[in-house]
């Protein structure tokens, strides 16, 4: 990952806590970093589903202690990074929430990650106050006790397409109902996660830590730029499969059947992908 610029802040988001009884500043530290861990998940995967990858991090700027309250800056990794377009999105995207309505401009990791930050309100959290001051104008969110009560409720849209990724198998999960695997892809997402048929387990157990590639049904959040789940019905393990395999696929994408053959014969070594 390259380093952030550390001197180029570019913006400021506070956040503020407040404990469910007495004077509202008994904070655990457990319930501390559980809200800010959830916070910077839900920031970095707007950011993702914005600019296909992580362009700016999160640190700690300054702290008060009369209540417990944090306030983080933006620094990005490259020059001309804007920040404005990911804390519009959250600022967004909260309200439509609590308001019981799908944040459409949220995928799915941000939606986990609304998810995650909710697990102490109501337990141990009144809520978590947000601010972020833009061009002269404050803008407000709660992560609050009212916004748990709407999100068990909000129907959130999915958009299903046919489609074939390639990438290498890990972290097999079979105690689920729908058992699923992890493909960490040759291009973007870093990860994702596919289920698959229960009868399909010891046949697939034997793709692991292979290169693989996979068809079914991908999941998208309406305005991502990637599935975040994939429903197999077919597994190709590319790098057991003999060249006259490998080339009959190949000719399925091309007219030139030698050149995508060469193309993919140098996937299958050495996946060399930029």
């Amino acid at each position: 990952m390259p380093e952030l610029k550390q001197n180029i802040e570019i913006a400021r988001l506070e956040v503020a806590m407040a404990s469910l009884g007495g004077d509202a500043v008994d904070v655990s530290v457990n319930d501390f970093i559980t809200e800010l861990s959830a916070i910077e998940k839900i920031l970095s995967a707007i950011d993702e589903d914005i600019n296909a990858r992580k362009t700016m991090g999160w640190k700690v700027v300054d702290l008060h202690h009369s209540r417990p309250t944090v306030v983080l800056g933006a620094f990005p990794f490259d020059d001309k990074i804007d920040a404005s377009q990911v804390l519009g999105r959250l600022f967004r995207g909260i309200p439509e929430l609590t308001a019981g309505r799908d944040a459409i401009e949220f995928g799915q990791k941000a939606i986990d990650g609304v998810r995650d930050a909710l697990k102490p309100i109501g337990r141990a959290l009144r809520g978590v106050q947000l601010k972020w001051d833009a061009a002269g104008q404050t803008n407000n969110a709660e992560i609050g006790i009212e916004l748990k009560s709407a999100f068990d409720r909000v129907s959130f849209k999915s958009e299903f397409f046919d489609e074939e990724w390639e990438g290498l198998i890990e972290e097999m999960n079979v105690h689920p109902k729908t058992p699923t695997f992890k493909l960490y892809p040759a291009v973007a997402p870093k990860i994702l996660l596919c289920a698959f048929p229960r009868e399909k387990i010891e046949e697939y157990k034997g793709a692991l830590t292979h290169k693989v590639s996979v068809a079914g049904k991908a999941v998208y959040r309406p305005l991502a730029r990637f599935p975040h789940k994939v429903d197999v019905h077919e597994l190709i393990v590319l790098d057991k499969i003999s060249p006259e395999g490998l080339q009959g696929l190949a000719g399925i994408y091309a007219g030139d059947r030698n050149e995508m053959f060469d193309a993919l014969k140098q996937a299958r070594d050495g996946w060399e992908y930029e």
